[in-house]
């Protein structure tokens, strides 16, 4: 179908984040779509009908155009018939080589890496037994940058969505390619990076649960060094974004309860920490949910909050505080799609039009919830923390990681090893370029065991040059990387 906008405007290899910097191109796109099959009235609202087509017809050109592999249908998702929640965590169900296989061209990974598929045993937020999923890639030299023993990074990714097709491992561009993910591994590093457990894994799946998280990470680190022993994987360090950088700070803390050896800190870049507090935050007033619904994400963020807290207390219902087009609209993002297809079908609905009730995000299930997944960050930290937060995030808004900060000095007396750097002028993925180097400096020193002192500290990072960009054309890019412009 030359000239789909639906088809053209997101390059398999785009990272799924650009969509909320397009997305009034997309949705123009998306109405001249399905006008033409008449599910949008003359005013241009979405008719009752046109929902289910409008997500399914995106959900079907996301899989066919980013998928390298489809978790739904794939025999390497499929959970071993041998699988028993009686095994320990850390064991390997499943490993895969893609490099040097005809699978390989179904991804974009820079020349000289090695790619690797695995599946392994994890813990649950109910401390049950599960499969979960990742990726590894190793560099093209094992000693890193010449110092004779390798390297490890675990990557821990941002909100990629709330279902089984969200896995980065089965992204073409494994969600983030060149934003950070790329650089550590063409630097040196070796990457072990999770899906966690219910993307990609067939099991259910529990937004910004920390707690759950930090198993993911810790026990593929556990199989890697079983089924890998090759990559020499013994000191590991971890780097993540958004709800990445949130499990950074609590793998952290994790590793000081369940430690599973050579971890030696953490990198935690826009961590979104306590999200249903920021949640409500948000729902407060008609000016802070304008603020929410204009982030693109958020509402996104908000209906996946909700979901994960009914997965954990089921004795909230979230039909009890939707509209008729809220419940809709929560049952067809919940399902499958990501965040490359769900802000797109919730642009056109306010907070208002989705919600009727908004005491969910301060209720006691709401507390009960964070309580158990552990995202507050106020737990003591087994090892050094650098956070990176840009003062211009809206997706992640810099109060609330300042926030988290503070309440985290104020309850060990600012004994902690925690450094928040300020970038002020960058965005929710700006950072993650503009801090680069901030976070090769941390991991160096963290793998070259610098005494890191045991106290609290912040500082604002500026650039060499006051001219320095802090914005990125992701229209532009996407616009050049179309075939159809």
């Amino acid at each position: 179908m030359p000239g789909n906008p639906l088809l053209t405007m997101h390059p398999p290899t785009a990272h799924s984040l650009f969509v909320g910097f397009v997305l009034s191109i997309l949705y123009q796109g998306l109405r001249e779509y399905l006008r033409v099959r008449s599910p949008i009235d003359e005013t241009g609202a979405l008719t009752n009908n046109s929902l289910e087509l409008s997500y399914s017809t995106l959900v079907k050109h996301y899989h066919e155009s980013n998928l390298a592999d489809n978790p739904f249908d794939s025999s390497f998702y499929k959970t071993p018939n041998d699988f028993s929640d009686s095994l320990e965590p850390g064991q390997i169900l499943k490993l895969e080589i893609v490099s040097n296989t005809s699978f390989s061209s179904n991804y974009a990974y820079p020349p000289g890496l090695t790619l690797f598929r695995t599946m392994y045993s994890s813990k649950n937020i109910f401390n049950k037994t599960v499969p979960a999923t990742g990726y590894v890639l190793a560099p093209f030299q094992q000693d890193y940058q010449g110092s004779g023993s390798p390297r490890t990074v675990v990557w821990a990714h941002g909100t990629s969505g709330n279902s089984r097709d969200c896995a980065p491992s089965a992204d073409q561009g494994l969600m983030y390619n060149w934003q950070i993910v790329y650089f550590l591994a063409t630097s040196g590093y070796i990457v072990i990076a999770p899906d966690y457990a219910g993307q990609g894994s067939d099991t259910e799946f529990h937004y910004m649960a920390g707690l759950s998280h930090a198993e993911d990470v810790a026990n593929m680190v556990q199989a890697v060094r079983q089924s890998l022993p090759f990559l020499g994987v013994d000191e590991w360090a971890v780097v993540g974004h958004s709800e990445g950088g949130m499990t950074s700070w609590v793998t952290n803390q994790h590793q000081a309860e369940k430690p599973i050896g050579g971890f030696l800190g953490s990198v935690a870049l826009a961590p979104s920490m306590d999200f249903a507090t920021t949640m409500s935050k948000w729902f407060a007033t008609p000016d802070s949910r304008k603020e929410l619904h204009n982030t693109h994400f958020g509402t996104m963020y908000s209906l996946f909050v909700l979901a994960s807290i009914h997965r954990i207390e089921p004795t909230i219902d979230p039909l009890d505080y939707l509209t008729p087009i809220g419940r809709r609209l929560y049952g067809l993002v919940t399902r499958a799609g990501c965040d490359s297809v769900a802000p797109i079908i919730l642009e056109p609905f306010s907070p208002d039009d989705i919600y009727k009730d908004y005491t969910w995000a301060n209720g006691t299930e709401a507390v009960a919830w964070a309580n158990l997944v552990k995202n507050r960050g106020t737990g003591r930290l087994s090892k050094p923390m650098l956070i990176v937060q840009g003062d211009k995030d809206t997706d992640v808004p810099a109060r609330d990681t300042i926030d988290a900060f503070d309440q985290h000095c104020a309850i060990f007396n600012n004994k902690s090893p925690i450094t928040l750097h300020k970038y002020p002028g960058y965005d929710h993925e700006g950072i993650n370029w503009a801090a680069y180097w901030d976070i090769h400096k941390y991991l160096d020193r963290l793998y070259h065991h610098d005494a890191l002192e045991n106290i609290c500290r912040s500082a604002a990072i500026r650039p060499f040059l006051t001219a320095a960009n802090v914005d990125y054309n992701y229209a532009l890019f996407l616009k050049a990387s179309s075939p159809w412009s």
